[in-house]
């Protein structure tokens, strides 16, 4: 429900908004398996269930709904001064019946500032508008039915047990549930200028934000002395800020040809405040959260290439040098993975792992439009710099003689090689993962498109209002550390991303 009034004429606006909305999922699935006889994987498709012997029929129910209320508020004086308010508040099916609910209120205001009678006879300036905002969001992305402990099927997964001499099939809890989860909130504060000169020649926006989320859900690792290895819990709060910059730029205006570039700029970071229970570490694997240390890491050892021959020898001799009174329990031969003790205390252990942050430090975009009567050209750069990603092709070392990946292995020849000889698993099992850190860093030409539109005399003639004729190149280019590999993957190599070309046309009646 819409509410407006300017107040009987004045220079005061308010616009009122008053909302309610409701959503449901449900998904229903249904199951038919079994084993047939031998000869059923020759004779028919693995769909043909009706040569299943003894069917297994399954089915599962997952319903999830969200009920909200909201309202708005809008105030407006003399177009210069703007202000808006809102609230909303969220009720999940996903939380327990004591945490369903979130109330999530915010506040904006703006100053357009070049709307003053101080800067009325600035011709070359165009737009300076001053933003401040503040708000609370809410995250509730906790799976159906995620608040409770669930146990194993007993049809498929049974569990069996003996009582007075007969054997029973039961089920046992396969999952821990957690009926006190809430809603994760974020607070965000930002403040930002919107800006134009000459004419608009120039244009763009700065984005300054602070954030501070609490309540973070997450895994939480739980003791070896538990059933479970991890239970989902809010488990933290994590702060961030960040800078955004865009900017708007008419390079060339003339009557046949334009040339126009808009820039993008993205810097964040963020870090864990806080952990529950007054824990500095939380880690399942090789991911997880550490007070102090940006929230999406990687937490594992660094690998140095491999040992060459007689290399370790060296290496404990100059170490017992260092220290003479110790023991050194690291290992190393010829060919097998080296792992720096980063500590120098002669032996492996978890002091030694170190920090890996996904997150980039910036992001950068460009794109370029160039257009000459009827063509035109537009030509999109990005850019993300820093960061890694684990790069699956880097798991694909083997010692059965396949050597499905064709990496840079160790040979006396290729002492200097990244991952082991073949045959020579000696660490590889403890310590492989360490290899699979990569510069996620690169530069991509995302996209060309060339295009030519018809003039408007021919078209007139066939009764068509406008056409155009294009060709583009979609992910064509990309430049990293990474050879034959789009990083922009994220370091996956099940389906890589498409090179295309694309031709096309757009017609209009």
């Amino acid at each position: 429900m819409n509410f407006n009034t300017d107040f009987g004429g004045s220079q005061h606006n308010l616009t009122t908004l008053i909302g309610h909305s409701q959503t449901q999922g449900i998904t229903e699935t249904r199951t038919i398996s079994g084993n047939t006889a031998a000869e059923h994987y020759y004779t028919s498709s693995f769909y043909d269930v009706k040569k299943i012997i003894t069917p297994v029929v399954s089915s599962g129910y997952v319903q999830s709904q969200m009920l909200s209320f909201f309202g708005r508020l809008n105030y407006r004086y003399l177009d210069k001064y703007l202000l808006t308010a809102s609230v909303r508040a969220d009720g999940s099916s996903v939380l327990s019946d004591s945490h369903k609910w979130g109330y999530f209120p915010s506040v904006s205001a703006a100053w357009r500032i070049n709307e003053e009678s101080f800067l009325k006879e600035t011709d070359w300036l165009d737009n300076l508008k001053l933003r401040a905002s503040w708000g609370l969001s809410g995250n509730a992305a906790v799976d159906a039915y995620g608040t409770l402990t669930t146990v194993s099927n007993s049809t498929d997964f049974p569990v069996y047990y003996y009582l007075n001499g007969k054997q029973y099939s039961g089920s046992i809890a396969n999952k821990l549930g957690n009926e006190n989860l809430e809603w994760e909130k974020t607070s965000s504060l930002n403040f930002g200028l919107d800006f134009g000169i000459l004419k608009n020649r120039i244009s763009g926006s700065v984005d300054v934000y602070f954030t501070n989320t609490y309540d973070l859900l997450y895994l939480r690792s739980l003791p070896a002395s538990s059933v479970f290895t991890q239970v989902l819990d809010n488990i933290g709060e994590t702060k961030g800020n960040g800078i955004e910059v865009s900017l708007n730029t008419k390079i060339v205006d003339n009557r046949d040809f334009k040339w126009d570039i808009n820039w993008s700029a993205s810097m964040a970071q963020d870090q864990i405040t806080k952990l529950s229970n007054g824990i500095t570490k939380n880690i399942n694997g090789t991911t997880g959260q550490i007070v102090g240390q940006p929230v999406n890491i990687f937490y594992n050892y660094e690998s140095d290439g491999c040992w060459g021959v007689g290399e370790y020898d060296t290496y404990k001799a100059d170490w017992l040098t260092r220290h003479p009174d110790e023991t050194m329990t690291m290992t190393g031969e010829a060919g097998t993975i080296k792992i720096i003790d980063t500590n120098d205390d002669g032996k492996l252990t978890d002091d030694d792992k170190r920090i890996y942050n996904r997150n980039p430090n910036a992001i950068l975009g460009m794109n370029n439009s160039f257009t000459y009567k009827k063509f035109s050209l537009s030509v999109l750069v990005f850019a993300r710099l820093g960061g890694y990603l684990q790069y699956d092709f880097n798991n694909l070392v083997t010692y059965d003689g396949s050597n499905w990946g064709d990496l840079d292995y160790w040979t006396l020849e290729n002492q200097d090689a990244k991952f082991p000889t073949p045959g020579n698993s000696t660490n590889w099992s403890s310590y492989s993962s360490a290899t699979l850190y990569e510069d996620a860093s690169y530069l991509k030409i995302k996209d060309i498109t060339l295009s030519y539109t018809l003039p408007k005399n021919i078209l007139s003639k066939v009764g068509v209002s406008n056409a155009k004729f294009y060709a583009s190149m979609k992910n064509y280019f990309t430049f990293s550390s990474i050879d034959n590999y789009d990083s922009e993957r994220g370091g996956a190599i099940t389906f890589p991303l498409a090179k295309q070309i694309v031709f096309g046309t757009n017609i209009e009646f």
